[in-house]
């Protein structure tokens, strides 16, 4: 531990280091050639895997770094899980007044959601780019939006997620299976609302024919076993009537109201286009699973849409279900346990 905070501490210290501007250097190089030797050195310790010597090499040999160097540095390092010397470097562009490419921001926002440690750091890290890139104007595309909702996803923040897909939404761009596995993880790790937003994601994907796949219905049902759907009946029926799409359906005089009872799925496809009403708020495992089908009723539906190679332990569908006989007896049925 002592090491890796000296390591860090290091990398820290490096990019602290006071800099001079292209345009006060006394070695000017109108050919580019100093710059395309500083280019070749860095590749070649990122090609080595040697992320420390290149920070070290830019700190103390390039004088006047162009954006394109600090770039590279920049997604070579967040791509190899070095998180604090890509956030430096992300800094050092920030002092140097460089505007970064969506490319830069992408690849952060893959460091926060990708690297297995530091996690402390990542999560302020991500909230503090994210705040920085409205005021700043900052570029991102259809990629950097994704990896975005990951970053956020990772760590539960449920209401950013869905803020950034109206974005995506609001752009005309389209929903990847990636993004609705990603929003699923976020609801699977919001013990407060989660399983309210969850059922929002599956009713999108089975609505819109998508065939949800084996990661997805892991999460939907760690999101039905570990979370809740807050204290507010209101919030509840006006949240899950919120659609998940780029042109949602207007309410129409004529539109059929549901009053959600013991017995309805709300995954069914029959309610597509109905506004549905809960009365009181579900209580408890049991109730949460029933309202989209229990136990067997999911099964059935994977089967039907041939989803094979279920991760879940069935042990997973016996904790959360109430009757683990009836379900023991209902697995050996379907195809993706032959």
């Amino acid at each position: 531990m002592l090491r890796r905070i000296s390591r860090h501490s290091e990398v820290l210290h490096q990019l602290q280091r006071p800099f001079r501007s292209s345009a006060s250097t006394s070695d000017p190089d109108p050919s580019g050639k100093h710059d395309r030797i500083h280019m070749k050195e860095l590749k070649f310790f990122v090609d080595q895997g040697r992320i420390g010597d290149a920070v070290l090499y830019y700190t103390r040999d390039i004088k006047a770094p162009k954006a394109n160097m600090i770039s590279y540095l920049i997604e070579a390092a967040g791509q190899t899980g070095n998180s604090y010397a890509a956030f430096g470097l992300m800094k050092d562009i920030v002092t140097r007044k460089i505007t970064p490419s969506a490319e830069v921001l992408t690849s952060l926002f893959n460091t926060c959601a990708d690297s297995k440690k530091d996690a402390i750091f990542l999560r302020s890290s991500v909230r503090r780019l994210y705040r920085q890139m409205g005021p700043a104007g900052w570029p991102a595309n259809e990629d950097t939006y994704r990896a975005m909702i990951k970053a956020f996803a990772r760590f539960g923040s449920t209401q950013t997620c869905f803020k950034l897909l109206d974005d995506l939404l609001a752009k005309g761009l389209p929903i990847k299976e990636e993004t609705y596995i990603h929003l699923m993880m976020a609801c699977s790790r919001d013990p407060w609302m989660g399983f309210m937003h969850a059922v929002r994601v599956m009713r999108a994907i089975l609505w819109s024919d998508m065939k949800p796949s084996v990661e997805l219905y892991d999460y939907f049902l760690l999101a039905v076993r570990k979370c809740s759907c807050g204290d507010n009946v209101d919030v509840l029926n006006i949240l899950l009537n919120k659609s998940i799409q780029a042109k949602p359906r207007e309410a129409s005089p004529s539109q059929r109201v549901r009053q959600i009872t013991v017995g309805d799925n709300l995954l069914d496809r029959e309610l597509d286009g109905s506004l549905v009403i809960f009365s009181k708020l579900p209580e408890g495992v049991s109730q949460r699973l029933a309202l989209v089908g229990g136990a067997q009723g999911l099964l059935k539906q994977m089967s039907d849409l041939e989803v094979n190679n279920f991760h879940t332990p069935v042990g997973g569908f016996v904790e959360i279900s109430g009757c683990s006989a009836c379900s023991l007896l209902f697995l050996p049925k379907m195809k993706y346990f032959g």
